[in-house]
C-alpha cells in the first residue's frame, strides 16, 4: 500500500493540466471521429442489402 500511495503522489506531480487538457481533446476527437463514421455508415447503407433476392 506504502508503493502505490508513493507511485500516486509521484504522478500526481508528473502529470500536468496540459497533458490531460490535450489527453481529453484528443479523446474527443477520436470518439466525435468513431461516431462520425458509424452514423455516416448507416446513412449510406442499403435499406435491404438482399434487394436481388
Amino acid at each position: 500500500m506504502k508503493r502505490l500511495t508513493g507511485f500516486l503522489q509521484r504522478a500526481k506531480t508528473l502529470i500536468s493540466k496540459e497533458y490531460l487538457m490535450y489527453t481529453g481533446l484528443f479523446f474527443i476527437l477520436m470518439a466525435g471521429l468513431y461516431a462520425y463514421m458509424i452514423y455516416a455508415g448507416m446513412a449510406s447503407a442499403p435499406k435491404f442489402a438482399y434487394a436481388e433476392f
